[in-house]
């Protein structure tokens, strides 16, 4: 991401953590044969695709997203599948 890039997302109001999610593209990808899969797309036309992969205590070991849309969106799936891991 250019300098540019980055104080045109903080102009915009993206948070440093935000900018850095969206950056790093944490979890961003996909899991093959996972136990839930869905895809939600918001009103304003962002898709995201959640993969999960959960134990047999139903606990979520993994989880990993793709995404069509905005900064917003990204980060927001991207600390998504952080917060729900465990």
């Amino acid at each position: 991401m250019t300098k540019e890039d980055f104080e045109l997302l903080r102009e915009a109001g993206y948070s440093d953590k935000a900018i850095e999610l969206y950056e790093n593209g944490v979890n961003l990808g996909f899991i093959k044969n996972p136990d839930v899969a869905f895809t939600y797309t918001g009103p304003c036309g962002d898709t995201i695709k959640l993969y999960l992969k959960m134990n047999h205590n139903g606990i979520i070991e993994d989880a990993k997203f793709q995404h069509w849309g905005c900064p917003g969106s990204a980060a927001s799936a991207s600390m998504i599948t952080e917060l729900i891991k465990g």
